[in-house]
């Protein structure tokens, strides 16, 4: 899991934020399985594979399973 951060631009506000799926064997994107826009580079993981993030869109804090955002893809 990495965040990547914009140097300004369009969005300046957006940070996205990828992981990769060992099982899948691909990289995915949160925005994209979120259906939002990550708003800080900053997240926390816990254990087993929860990640909390600040989304832009729906102005909240999100804490989901990783796993379970692979599986619906």
């Amino acid at each position: 899991m990495y965040s990547l951060e914009n140097s300004g631009g369009q969005q300046p506000w957006h940070s996205p934020v990828e992981f990769y799926s060992r099982a899948a064997g691909r990289i995915f994107s949160l925005d994209d399985a979120l259906h939002d826009a990550v708003a800080n580079a900053q997240f926390s993981v816990a254990a087993p594979d929860r990640v909390t993030v600040v989304l832009w869109f729906s102005k909240t804090t999100r804490t989901v399973s990783l796993s379970a955002l692979v599986l619906r893809e």
